[in-house]
């Protein structure tokens, strides 16, 4: 009997993604060899096909309205079944469901479970099996594989990792428990007066010189307390210090303003302090003159004229 409409749901996963639940009036699907074979190795598998979970009638007639139908994808109850009846030859299941069987008539290699799972009795206890091509291995249809909510598995006694690392969050948390404690007792005073002052404090207050506040002037003009006295004035240091005038704030309303000194031109004043104008210039002037007595040393002596002095010729060097 098939399974009520009320019951299926309306998407199954076929092992790699998920894919519409076939219905008695779909038919079968689509037979094209070459979207099989592009399609066949992919996670995406075939585009169009969909999962046939409905009971198989026994026994399979041919061309009636109860046969299984073709190129859809079939889960694992459905694969058994339709493997163990022999209605279809082994070329004819590798053709009619290419997914679930390869071209031998058995079960296809790497093929994942699907669907409801194929039990070997009634009771329900042990999966059935089919051997696959490869010898000595069997293929269990135990059906798709229940998702339950995940929970790591936990080992019973504490690694080694957790007991150090535990060990170290204990110091850290003993060494700061300790600094606090420790704040807190220098926060309370020693004389468990509160905080409010004693006669000892006093009397150091009183021994402490105190700092002449410096009043702020109302007027026009600057205060007295606020310019140096004149006997700490060093000379030595005008060259120094930038003549400025005075705010314009601090005048009285009848003086005016200083205009600003000119902009010093920053050139070095010494002549013979090195990189400067006069500096370069003197060693120019002494290069060029090293050049002109080196050049009158070393000027060419003029050939000496021939005379006749009886039988010979003499050289007689010019004055």
């Amino acid at each position: 009997m098939a399974e009520p409409e009320s019951n299926k749901p309306a998407m199954v996963s076929d092992g790699k993604r998920m894919r519409s639940v076939w219905q008695p009036g779909d038919g079968n699907g689509n037979s094209a060899a070459h979207l099989i074979q592009r399609s066949i190795n992919t996670l995406k598998g075939h585009p169009t096909w969909k999962i046939y979970i409905d009971d198989v009638v026994l026994p399979i007639v041919r061309d009636s309205q109860d046969e299984p139908p073709q190129y859809v994808y079939l889960d694992d109850r459905s694969t058994y079944i339709i493997w163990c009846t022999g209605a279809y030859t082994k070329a004819e299941l590798g053709e009619f469901w290419p997914f679930d069987f390869n071209t031998s008539g058995s079960v296809r290699g790497g093929r994942k479970n699907r669907g409801r799972p194929a039990w070997t009795d009634e009771t329900e206890i042990r999966f059935a099996k089919a051997p696959l091509r490869a010898k000595g291995k069997e293929y269990e249809f135990c059906g798709e594989l229940e998702v339950t909510e995940y929970a790591p598995v936990r080992p019973k006694t504490k690694t080694k990792m957790e007991e150090v690392v535990e060990q170290e969050i204990a110091e850290e948390e003993k060494a700061t428990d300790g600094v606090l404690l420790e704040g807190t007792q220098n926060a309370v005073p020693k004389d468990g007066n509160g905080g409010r002052p004693t006669t000892e404090n006093i009397a150091v207050t009183d021994s402490v010189p105190a700092i002449k506040p410096v009043a702020p002037t109302t007027g026009s003009a600057p205060g007295k307390d606020m310019l140096p006295p004149r006997s700490e004035w060093n000379p030595s240091m005008a060259d120094q210090i930038e003549s400025r005038p005075l705010p314009k704030s601090s005048l009285p309303p009848n003086a005016k303003p200083l205009p600003f000194g000119s902009r010093p031109s920053g050139r070095p004043t010494n002549p013979g302090r090195p990189n400067s104008r006069q500096h370069k210039r003197r060693l120019s002037e002494i290069s060029s003159s090293d050049t002109q007595k080196a050049h009158e040393s070393h000027a060419p002596v003029p050939p000496a004229k021939r005379v006749n002095m009886g039988d010979g010729l003499e050289d007689i060097e010019s004055a």
